[in-house]
């Protein structure tokens, strides 16, 4: 089981890892765009991450074709062997996660919509795909649990996990959990929200009660 961390809101962030309720860290360029960051920021937020306890760190890459995407995922390569680089699920995405795979470069292929695009993204060596599961619905009409199940199926017998993105509440990653999804991506609030159930409040209150009464 895995979980992550997708913001840029760096303080928080560092606290899940510190707290030891994420293993890493994703973004993507519209994350770091919300929080004024960008590929400068990418030394300093690498840097913080890992210092934190981040066990992987996630940047995506960028380029009008292959070769573009190929050169600016040096400056990502560049950062340390904690990261992994994120592509979008494209002919040219594709093109340059295979010659990534060929270097010994841990992958991500993101915005993954069709079990067809999964299938790929194992071919290409992807470690990771990443389908949106709260825009799944918005974007194209699919059912998002069947289809994110289905592309887990089709994964079974592959090296390349769906990496669930866009996951905007606890419900989300228990519907997941029930189709086989074993790692998620979500914003900080919803990390938190995972820890949280009214009963389990009342149930500390009163037991931290008991004991401040015969402490």
């Amino acid at each position: 089981m895995k979980f992550f961390a997708d913001s840029a809101d760096v303080e928080r962030v560092e606290a899940l890892l510190r707290a030891g309720l994420v293993d890493g860290v994703t973004s993507n360029p519209s994350i770091l765009d919300r929080s004024d960051r960008g590929a400068a920021d990418f030394p300093e937020l690498y840097s913080r991450y890992v210092d934190a306890g981040a066990q992987q760190v996630f940047f995506q890459t960028w380029g009008h074709d292959a070769d573009e995407m190929l050169r600016n995922a040096t400056r990502i390569t560049d950062l340390g062997d904690r990261v992994v680089v994120k592509l979008t699920a494209t002919m040219a995405g594709f093109t340059a996660a295979a010659a990534l795979h060929r270097a010994g470069v841990p992958t991500l292929v993101t915005a993954v919509n069709t079990v067809a695009q999964a299938a790929v993204s194992a071919q290409v060596g992807a470690v990771w795909i990443a389908p949106y599961f709260g825009q799944i619905a918005d974007r194209t009409g699919r059912p998002p649990l069947e289809l994110v199940g289905a592309m887990h199926e089709a994964l079974r017998d592959s090296p390349t996990e769906v990496l669930l993105a866009s996951v905007r509440s606890p419900l989300a990653v228990e519907q997941a959990l029930a189709v086989g999804v074993r790692a998620f991506t979500a914003h900080p609030d919803v990390i938190e929200a995972c820890t949280v159930d009214e009963h389990t409040v009342a149930a500390d209150e009163a037991f931290e009660a008991l004991m401040r009464r015969r402490g």
